[in-house]
């Protein structure tokens, strides 16, 4: 999880909460919050997509 979390803040810039703040049927899964507005989400996405295409292409 450590490192999902650190490749979501650093190269997606993207925040992820730990799924046990919700409750204990979500230890061990990390959740996202899609309470905005379409523009931020598709923003979100896109900066996701970009890392995770940086990340295929670098390994890094």
């Amino acid at each position: 999880m450590e490192e999902l979390d650190q490749f979501m803040l650093q190269k997606a810039r993207l925040a992820l909460n730990e799924g046990h703040i919700f409750g204990l049927g979500g230890e061990g899964f990390m959740r996202v919050n899609i309470a905005c507005p379409r523009s931020t989400m598709e923003k979100a996405l896109l900066q996701l997509e970009q890392a995770v295409k940086q990340l295929s292409h670098t390994g890094k």
